[in-house]
């Protein structure tokens, strides 16, 4: 994940366009019998995702965290976490902690 400034002007450039501090996430739901690997490999294919590696959290970390997701634009699992307040590095750090330890993109 890029470091804790880059990702406070990216709050900081959602404000400006759409008008609320956000960074940008892409999320998918596991469906019954399916991997968190093949879970990943299609949202990976659905959206354009170019970094060699992504991280994975879960909504119910994001939220314990402060944290609010709302979809955002196309594909469908383009979501937005909002940033209750202005981006600190203590809120983005907060942002990071909620991810697991980078890993290889699946695409």
């Amino acid at each position: 994940m890029r470091d804790l400034t880059h990702l406070g002007q990216q709050a900081e450039d959602s404000l400006l366009a759409d008008g609320v501090y956000a960074l940008s996430v892409f999320c998918g739901t596991l469906e019954q019998g399916e991997t968190l690997d093949e879970r990943l490999a299609e949202v990976v294919e659905e959206a354009p995702i170019p970094n060699s590696q992504i991280r994975v959290s879960t909504a119910g970390r994001l939220r314990a965290e402060g944290f609010r997701l709302e979809q955002f634009d196309e594909p469908a699992s383009h979501y937005n976490v909002i940033l209750a307040e202005v981006p600190s590095p203590e809120a983005i750090t907060r942002f990071v902690a909620a991810f697991d330890p980078p890993r290889r993109n699946p695409r």
